[in-house]
């Protein structure tokens, strides 16, 4: 009876440990799968630290081919450089240096009044024989002239410039002789405007059309009347600087003007002559101030000058040789845009 419970309760702890010994085996079979679980998870990760590596490397390789051929083209390329455009804005030179490369293009116009008084000296007429000298004694007398003209950035550019003069007189102090004088003129020429240390030089060159009237009533004598016209190349150059930091310029300009004209004497019931192939020259002077104002993208410029003029025409077979001298202020009003 011992034996048989001395037997229960060995096998009782035989199962016992076997349940025990089976509990740890279970535990050591999950520790390690954790641990196969973990190793596969650090493997994957190299795996996919590599696959990264691997693919910034293909794509620097990429990125290097596809300099090296943007580099070759490039090479292979000539591009053609944009021609300069006349119109271009230029960057405003220093004092120091001459250019014509003047700024932007522009259009500029305006009116000019010029008070102007004609003097002539002594007029000789000689007919049959007896010489007549008459001087006659004008009186100033407004004269209008227009211009319009178109200028590039590099300085050259083109103006159209028309000026008349129409006056007549009666000097009772000479027993009433009665005076006309009638001028027209229209100048078309090319410009060219140079900055030059600090002064704004423009010097320019054309053709011009003049036409001159001169006519004499005197009573009890009669009349005459003188008339050139004709064409011929004019030029001109006119020097602007600035006074200090101020807004206003001076200036001075002149112009010589050589004519090819057909002229003509009419002395009604004595003479009638014409004269082909004679020369009149004309030579002008003006200087004065100037002031420009910004208005927006424009610029008023306003000018006050003093200005003298000389026609010299060709005598007609000896008879007559007028000499015409016509001085006075002038006032311009002209816009630039």
């Amino acid at each position: 009876m011992r034996k048989r419970k001395l037997f229960s309760i060995a096998t009782l702890a035989a199962l016992a440990l076997g349940s025990t010994i089976n509990a740890n085996a279970s535990d050591v079979s999950l520790v390690a799968v954790d641990v196969a679980y973990e190793q596969d998870l650090i493997t994957e990760s190299d795996e996919d630290r590599t696959e990264t590596v691997n693919t910034a490397v293909l794509l620097e390789d990429r990125f290097a081919n596809m300099e090296a051929r943007l580099s070759m083209i490039e090479s292979q390329t000539v591009v053609a450089a944009p021609a300069p455009s006349a119109c271009n804005s230029c960057p405003t030179p220093s004092s120091r240096i001459a250019t014509n490369c003047v700024g932007k293009c522009t259009t500029y116009a305006g009116v000019e009044l010029a008070i102007l008084k004609p003097h002539t000296g002594a007029l000789s007429i000689t007919a049959l024989g007896t010489t007549t000298n008459l001087t006659p004694a004008f009186d100033s007398d407004v004269s209008p002239r227009i211009f319009i003209g178109r200028e590039l950035s590099n300085g050259l550019g083109f103006r159209a410039t028309y000026w008349q003069y129409d006056h007549k007189t009666d000097d009772t102090a000479i027993g009433g002789l009665f005076t006309g004088l009638e001028i027209h003129a229209l100048d078309l020429e090319t410009t060219s405007r140079t900055q030059f240390y600090g002064s704004d030089v423009t010097v320019s060159a054309g053709l011009r059309y003049g036409n001159m009237e001169l006519g004499l009533t005197v009573p009890g004598l009669g009349s005459a009347a003188y008339e050139t016209e004709g064409v011929g190349p004019t030029f001109a150059a006119q020097m602007r600087r600035q006074l200090g930091s101020s807004n206003l310029h001076y200036f001075l300009g002149g112009r010589a003007s050589i004519l090819l004209t057909d002229s003509s004497l009419v002395i009604p019931g004595l003479v009638s002559l014409d004269a082909d192939d004679t020369v009149t020259q004309v030579l002008e002077l003006r200087s004065g101030l100037e002031a420009r104002r910004r208005l927006g993208s424009n610029e008023l410029v306003a000018q006050v000058a003093f200005e003298t003029q000389n026609w010299q025409a060709g005598a007609i077979a000896g008879l007559v040789n007028p000499d015409v001298a016509l001085v006075g202020p002038a006032f311009r009003l002209g816009l630039t845009f």
